[in-house]
């Protein structure tokens, strides 16, 4: 959740500066400390705390109130100028208010994968056939399931895909940084959605081509990899890795999208709970 950030320059003072996008306080003789600004939801500070200009800015900027107070009494307040706007993060725990929160998500969820697994084999009426009929039982998943089979090759394309899917994973995570989620939302609670996890999940098909043609040139090496461990895990993951560059553009395209629908799906239900 967002957090109350105490400030306490009645023993030693602290200055407060920014640095990126978060602010550093400084203590003599003291390794600085940085609290990120869209974590923060106010700040009270005691006895001598030196503000940087853009330090102040910067709280204004993210609606931070700050307070200043002596012997229990406030003294001054440092208002923004607008009121403070609930984070994603906040959102996503009031749209978990919500009665039908859980059976919208999976909704959502499947809707992605649908719209994944068609963009990602459109070309590739063989894997198409296969993961239309999965789709037409209801199940994104298990059609995801079959689109894989159907892209079975002589290459290692179990090992591919899971190597791909470790660096989608990890990409997703700083995709969502800037974001205002919480601790919770990135895998750490088991009554808040995985975030990364579930957005990595719908738009892991858009990784099956690249899957089958990474599977194919490891099929025509020489020295096809050897098992995931040691030299050959090695050399397999960085060439996994290249292969995940020359499919991030069109990845991301697609993720952008998916995050839009998913933010809008989570702002629905949080004003439906406000109402």
């Amino acid at each position: 959740m967002s957090e109350c950030l105490y400030l306490d320059g009645r023993v030693r003072p602290l200055r407060i500066a920014l640095y990126g996008a978060a602010l550093q306080i400084e203590q003599p003789d003291e390794v600085p400390i940085l609290a990120p600004l869209p974590r923060l939801r106010r700040i009270s500070c005691w006895g001598r705390v030196d503000w940087a200009g853009d330090a102040l800015l910067a709280c204004a900027a993210h609606s931070i109130p700050i307070s200043f107070l002596n012997a229990g009494r406030g003294v001054a307040c440092f208002l923004p100028a607008r009121p403070p706007a609930k984070t994603f993060g906040a959102l996503i725990e009031e749209a978990g208010l919500h009665a039908d929160w859980n059976n919208r998500l999976e909704n959502w969820t499947d809707s992605e994968l649908r719209r994944s697994l068609l963009a990602a084999l459109k070309n590739r009426p063989e894997a198409q056939t296969a993961v239309s009929r999965s789709l037409a039982l209801g199940d994104a998943r298990l059609a995801l399931r079959v689109g894989l089979r159907t892209l079975e090759s002589p290459g290692p394309t179990r090992r591919i895909w899971s190597c791909l899917q470790e660096i989608l994973h990890g990409w997703t995570v700083e995709r969502l940084q800037t974001q205002s989620l919480f601790l919770g939302h990135f895998g750490f609670s088991s009554d808040k959605p995985n975030v990364p996890q579930r957005l990595a999940l719908v738009v892991s098909p858009m990784l099956l081509s690249e899957t089958l043609e990474q599977a194919q040139r490891e099929a025509r090496r020489r020295r096809p990899a050897g098992p995931m461990d040691g030299a050959g895990a090695g050399n397999l993951a960085h060439r996994c890795a290249l292969a995940f560059d020359h499919a991030e553009p069109a990845l991301a395209k697609h993720f952008a999208g998916a995050l839009r629908r998913f933010e809008r799906l989570v702002r629905d239900c949080a004003e439906e709970v406000e109402a």
